[in-house]
């Protein structure tokens, strides 16, 4: 976020200098001023602070350390502009508006969804809706991977990160059309899996705030209603869509149109501007940055008012509550387990949650070992569970640990990311093992580590890919963990079996394979020879023979293909993907010149599938 400020600053040359970056690693630092041209650069804030003598410092860093920093750079004569979450408590939050006022400095808060095109054009709009009855913000957000392979945040780490935006713009349109006492929280409810569904109100405004990392499509909204008509604030399009009249016979059969024309409309100038303003930082920051800089500099009104600071921080300090209420009721049901037996790395993947429930049926308490904790509630009480970064380093086991088995691996992500979390995380679980006294390790690799030029049928025999490079940082990091393993005899006296499944699809909840194609908008693409076999392997199947071959280690061979007993041809799974009763598909067909291209494309209407 702070490479989008310092862009965002170099767009008002008019308005502000841009004098220097700090951070803890002055690696990180002295990079991007070289790449912004940006003057100096600090591995110290405090002499930032001292040589520099900013007006303004915007803080960027994690929000555990805002108050701390933004407090000194407050003492220091300089006005402060905070990402969100402004700081963790509403307490933090009060002290640090009160320090402003006395030193005679200024706040401001990251709400840059109060500067995007939305919120400016509902301004006039607001207005013709007469009395306001209701307000209605919605967040629904993709949970973030981190590029560089670094232990994600847990769903409630990035609920409580993104919960600032829906909250202060249903505050600031609470605010602005009822009377000014405090919110009043009705009634909420909160999932440790991400999301928050709160009934507010404010005077006799009532609001609610929807927020969740798993409700889809990805989408971001306002809602005002009046007793005049409504209006949609949509922030993921930049667009307004205005419902306006009293409801009358020709309000209904013209707002459709009204409404299509205006999301039509706008849609398409709004991506019009984004591609010829070549758009490098967030919509609105910019706007937001003058603003306040007009704010410190000429005393123009503040930006975000300290109300709407204070109310935003008032309500997540609620919602972290509750959530905190709801881990801890979770905990409390679980049941003491015995000392686990069989460690699974990546315990709570698509594989690993199917080996560990294996695992339990076998009468087995595995230790899982994760980078990112389940919720509590959905945590298996016959199941320990452990926040591991396998990444990082070496790492500590219990004693009583007698196998792991090694489902961990990187999925996403460049080369610096699969390095990391397969191969770096490979040797360390073996460090780990030795260190440990632990001798037994079942690693799961990937049928994709055989050589693509192998002659088929393939089988346990086939050569192992000899370029991994050539076939990205996926099959590269799963080649290269799996050497590790297979060496590990030798290297670390650890006797290892390895399991190769084939590309995992659940039968239970069919998916269709990336193998197979993609889904692309409405359409999934189906690329391939329609005779051509996938070996596919069922998630539950592969669970089951990982789990057997930890528990059975001994009878269990050296090396394994995990693929399902009969394979599945392309036009046999395109069939599966026909039959699912979550889509609605239309079949077309394309040919290019004498060459025939095996696309087949289906139209499909997402009812609840589940879209990767």
């Amino acid at each position: 976020m702070g490479r989008h400020h310092a862009v965002a600053i170099q767009r008002l040359p008019a308005t502000a200098t841009l004098v220097a970056v700090a951070d803890v690693d002055l690696t990180s630092a002295a990079a991007l001023a070289a790449d912004l041209a940006i003057p100096a650069a600090y591995g110290d804030f405090d002499k930032l602070l001292e040589k520099e003598r900013p007006d303004v410092v915007h803080i960027c860093t994690s929000p555990g350390s805002h108050f701390a920093l933004a407090r000194t750079a407050l003492e220091a004569g300089a006005s402060v502009y905070i990402e969100k979450p402004f700081t963790e408590t509403s307490a933090q939050a009060q002290e640090l508006l009160e320090l402003a006022r006395t030193l005679d400095r200024k706040v401001c808060a990251g709400h840059q969804l109060l500067f995007e095109r939305p919120t400016i054009l509902a301004k006039p709009l607001v207005a013709k809706l007469g009395a306001i009855q209701h307000v209605e913000s919605y967040f629904a957000f993709r949970q973030a991977r981190r590029q560089d392979g670094r232990r994600p945040l847990t769903a409630v780490e990035q609920l409580l990160d993104i919960l600032p935006h829906p909250i202060y713009l249903l505050v600031h349109f609470l605010g602005e059309n009822a009377t000014g006492g405090p919110l009043s929280v009705n009634g909420m409810r909160v999932d440790e899996r991400g999301s928050v569904h709160a009934l507010v109100s404010a005077g006799g405004v009532t609001g609610v705030l929807v927020a969740s990392l798993h409700a889809r499509p990805v989408d971001s909204y306002v809602k005002v209603v009046g007793t005049r008509g409504s209006i949609t604030l949509d922030y993921v399009r930049g667009i307004v869509v205005p419902s306006l009249g009293a409801g009358s016979t020709i309000d209904k059969i013209l707002d459709p149109y009204s409404r299509a024309l205006a999301t039509a409309g706008g849609s398409t100038g709004s991506l019009a501007r984004r591609f010829f303003k070549k758009q490098r930082s967030y919509p609105g920051l910019a706007d937001a940055f003058g603003a306040f800089y007009e704010h410190v500099s000429k005393g123009a009104p503040a930006p975000v008012s300290a109300s709407n600071i204070a109310r935003t921080t008032e309500l997540c300090d609620v919602v972290r509550r509750e959530l905190d209420v709801s881990q801890l009721r979770s905990v409390g049901l679980s049941a003491p387990v015995l000392p686990p037996t069989v460690a699974v790395t990546g315990g709570t993947g698509m594989l690993g949650r199917e080996v560990v429930s294996a695992l339990v049926k076998q009468g087995v308490t595995p230790l899982v070992l994760s980078r990112r904790l389940p919720p509590a509630s959905e945590r298996c009480p016959e199941v320990r569970y452990a926040s591991v970064d396998l990444g990082a380093g070496e790492f500590s086991l219990p004693a009583s640990i007698e196998t792991v088995v090694h489902c961990a691996a990187e999925t996403a992500g460049g080369w610096d990311a699969h390095q990391r979390n397969s191969i770096d995380a490979t040797r360390n679980v073996l460090s780990s093992m030795r260190s440990a006294h632990i001798r037994q390790l079942v690693h799961v690799s990937s049928l994709a580590v055989i050589d693509a030029d192998a002659r088929q049928p393939l089988n346990e025999m086939s050569p192992l890919e000899r370029h991994g490079r050539r076939r990205g940082p996926y099959v590269w990091g799963k080649l290269e963990a799996e050497r590790f393993a297979a060496d590990a005899p030798r290297t670390h006296g650890i006797d290892v079996r390895i399991v190769r499944p084939g590309p995992l699809v659940d039968n239970a909840i069919f998916d269709a394979p990336g193998k197979l194609g993609r889904i692309i908008g409405r359409l999934f693409v189906a690329v391939g020879s329609p005779s051509a076999t996938i070996p596919i392997c069922d998630v539950a199947r592969a669970g089951q023979l990982v789990a057997w071959t930890a528990v059975h280690f001994e009878q269990a061979r050296h090396l394994v293909h995990a693929i399902d007993p009969v394979p599945a041809t392309r036009r046999d799974l395109v069939g599966r993907v026909r039959a699912d009763p979550r889509s609605v598909l239309r079949l077309r067909s394309m040919r290019l010149g004498v060459i025939r291209i095996a696309f087949e494309l289906y139209s499909i209407r997402c009812q609840q599938a589940k879209i990767r």
